[in-house]
């Protein structure tokens, strides 16, 4: 049975896949804001591991399906953040982005529209979650991991990976989340990027959603 606290990313509508923020963010790796383009192969701080940006994006999923990515970015976190690192990795899987909109309210994964619940005024968009009973990662169908920005989707749901694996407590389940937006952050200053602009966080929105208020 899934747990009703099911913690995962909580983005702006304008990161759907095929909006023209996704489609800015994917066009980012060549031409970021008339800035030098991000490097196609870049190494990773702390590991042995380099992002090819390349390959990623002309083999759809590969991302999602690579032990050696999610073995990178758990080494990056650690190091980076003294979260303490696991050897178990979670399963990467996509699904529609009502399913997992679904999943995040109710527990249960359905694209229907019939269970899909109705969406709390004051909570943005969610396209990707960490289900942590399940230790799995929900990424949005369509998702391909060929920017920094889709990158660190997968980066901020990781980072709830290894709050769950060391059993990590905090006082809310908003809390947990200032953690995973700041690495998501830092992870896209390794490729030159406001990965937060591009995916069109608004960054007190962000405070927001990261602090233990009542609604």
């Amino acid at each position: 049975m899934l747990a009703r606290v099911v913690i995962g990313v909580a983005l702006a509508s304008a990161v759907a896949m095929g909006s023209p923020r996704a489609q800015q963010a994917e066009q980012s790796v060549r031409a970021p804001d008339g800035r030098p383009p991000v490097e196609t192969k870049v190494h990773i701080p702390g590991t042995t591991y380099e992002v090819d940006f390349g390959a990623l994006r002309s083999q759809p999923g590969a991302a999602a399906r690579s032990p050696a990515l999610l073995k990178a970015i758990i080494g990056w976190l650690s190091s980076s953040f003294e979260l303490p690192a696991t050897d178990a990795l979670p399963v990467v899987t996509l699904a529609p982005k009502q399913a997992i909109a679904t999943l995040a309210r109710t527990g249960a994964l359905s694209d229907s529209r019939q269970a899909a619940a109705p969406k709390p005024a004051h909570e943005p968009e969610i396209l990707a979650l960490y289900d942590a009973p399940a230790r799995t990662i929900y990424l949005p169908e369509g998702w391909v991991g060929g920017t920094p920005a889709e990158l660190a989707m997968l980066v901020h749901e990781m980072v709830h990976h290894l709050q769950h694996a060391a059993h990590l407590t905090f006082a809310c389940a908003e809390e947990r989340e200032a953690l995973a937006y700041a690495a998501q952050e830092r992870w896209g200053l390794l490729f030159g990027r406001n990965v937060n602009a591009d995916l069109g966080l608004d960054p007190f929105r962000t405070l927001l959603i990261s602090r233990c208020l009542p609604y």
